[in-house]
């Protein structure tokens, strides 16, 4: 009897999943460069509002801030400086050009007593006094007549009221008072103004002169 020749199987070799080879074998890459683990998130109670920052000053911790240069007045003049007591100087400064006025004044300089009665009033402006000694120097320089005149006599006598309203002791209101009535033939009312401007100011010698004047028409009445 024939011999029957049994085919050689080969039976394929099982690999675990895992140790599988790829056919294709992964192409080359160069090293990466190594990268630093990743920090952790800060807290979220970490992060301060913009409310709770401190103001930005653009000086560091610890640091001395630059000092700012003063203003500067215009044209270069230096720092402007502020005067705490210029307003308690001005009415001071007012009554030094008020007494070198009058003084002008009762010695007939009346050009040189405006100038500084002008000073006067420009640093107080609400001296009625002052406003009155003023306004009767630019009478006695005689640059007005007719309405101007009447006008301007009016108005001194309107400050002599008022002066005479603040103090009833303001000699020179009595003085002017006298004055303006020698002027305009009422000489009962001068005599009384001018009698009584004498007892207050004894050193006025125009309100002496002026008494005198019109004790003499009164007498002739």
């Amino acid at each position: 009897t024939a011999v029957r020749v049994q085919p050689v199987v080969r039976r394929k070799k099982i690999v675990p999943k895992g140790q599988r080879s790829s056919p294709h074998p992964p192409a080359s890459h160069p090293p990466e460069a190594s990268i630093p683990p990743r920090l952790s998130d800060a807290p979220r109670d970490s992060f301060s509002n913009e409310a709770n920052l401190p103001p930005r000053t653009g000086v560091p911790p610890g640091a001395t801030p630059i000092p700012v240069a003063p203003t500067s007045q215009p044209g270069g003049r230096g720092p402007l400086r502020t005067d705490p007591d210029a307003g308690h100087r001005g009415p001071q400064l007012a009554k030094i050009h008020f007494k070198k006025g009058k003084r002008l004044l009762f010695r007939g300089q009346n050009d040189r007593a405006l100038v500084e009665l002008d000073k006067a009033i420009e640093l107080d402006p609400d001296n009625i006094e002052c406003a009155l000694f003023h306004a009767w120097t630019t009478l006695q320089l005689g640059n007005l007549g007719g309405p101007e005149l009447a006008q301007r006599e009016q108005q001194i006598e309107l400050l002599a009221t008022r002066a005479l309203g603040v103090d009833k002791g303001c000699g020179f209101a009595h003085y002017v008072l006298g004055q303006l009535a020698l002027r305009h033939g009422r000489n009962e009312d001068a005599y009384r103004a001018l009698k009584r401007a004498v007892s207050l100011d004894g050193d006025n010698e125009d309100a002496r002169r002026g008494f005198r004047i019109a004790e003499r028409r009164a007498k002739k009445k």
